[in-house]
């Protein structure tokens, strides 16, 4: 587990967020984002729209949303236990994953994909 991993990611999103939306895309709904690692933990932190005019910070660990399926970020949960050199570009998460073979293969997810904005409040793509 990549534990010694400290990183901090600072990502202004470019679209205006909708208000009133029910959910939507990480990058559309949220003003600013970012990454962090706590206590060996990869969290999501954002301020989103709420809907209501304002804004809402939300956080979501990493994990509960993206999986390491045979060398590749996708869907699923707890991906920080089988990859490593885990960084990021802007909403694109980036690691080296275990295959099924054992070996290691470098692989991204762009964070659009798994993780939503519902109303200020981010949740796993379901």
């Amino acid at each position: 587990m990549t534990a010694l991993l400290s990183f901090v990611l600072l990502a202004l999103c470019a679209t205006a967020a909708v208000p009133g939306a029910l959910a939507g895309l990480l990058s559309s709904g949220c003003v600013e984002s970012s990454i962090a690692v706590n206590t060996g933990s990869l969290i999501l932190s954002a301020t989103c729209a709420n809907g209501s005019g304002g804004t809402t910070s939300s956080t979501i660990p990493l994990d509960s949303c993206i999986g390491n399926n045979n060398g590749q970020l996708a869907p699923g949960v707890d991906f920080s236990q089988t990859c490593v050199n885990i960084t990021s570009d802007g909403l694109v998460l980036i690691a080296d994953c275990t295959t099924v073979a054992g070996t290691l293969h470098e692989t991204s997810i762009d964070l659009d994909v798994v993780i939503q904005d519902d109303d200020g409040v981010l949740n796993c793509v379901q």
